[in-house]
């Protein structure tokens, strides 16, 4: 059987087309992610501007759409802990900006909570604890959109990015 000088090249074009069929978000979830541009690598007390570009959450069909206005929860998820951890609360009253992008600065903490039940009576046990070099977290972006665009109740898009504390 004789083969083709052009074989080589036809395997790999059949094996990039399979690739992005494969890595190609289904149309239903294609283009409904917060983007977070921004440094992955971070330091205790460090001061971090991130770019956050909603434009991609929108979704101009009528039954799960965001809009400027909507409101933008962003939260910083500390590592994988035995315990419970404490996320930490970013942002206050932030909306989404009718450009659909916006920066957002706050400083890295030097530190994050764990709690505890407590061994005695109702309640927990929480103590601070500092990053160490290796440790991860998420840096998690949500938008509830209450818009007319969500006749079934609020719309929720979201994005995420990991961190890496240096």
């Amino acid at each position: 059987m004789p083969r083709s000088r052009h074989m080589p090249r036809r395997a790999a074009l059949v094996g990039v087309t399979v690739g992005l069929a494969v890595l190609t978000p289904a149309p239903a979830e294609a283009g409904l992610a917060v983007v977070i541009e921004g440094a992955g690598r971070v330091s205790p007390g460090e001061q971090l501007t991130y770019r956050l570009d909603f434009r991609h959450a929108y979704d101009p069909r009528a039954q799960n759409g965001i809009a400027p206005g909507d409101h933008v929860s962003i939260t910083l998820v500390p590592p994988v802990c035995e315990q419970f951890c404490v996320v930490r609360r970013l942002s206050r009253g932030l909306e989404v900006p009718r450009r659909g992008r916006m920066r957002f600065r706050f400083r890295f903490p030097a530190e994050y909570t764990v709690c505890a039940k407590a061994e005695t009576g109702p309640g927990s046990a929480c103590r601070r604890v500092p990053w160490q070099s290796g440790d991860r977290a998420i840096l998690d972006i949500t938008v509830h959109g209450f818009s007319d665009r969500c006749p079934l109740g609020p719309c929720r898009r979201s994005g995420s990015k990991g961190l890496i504390v240096r």
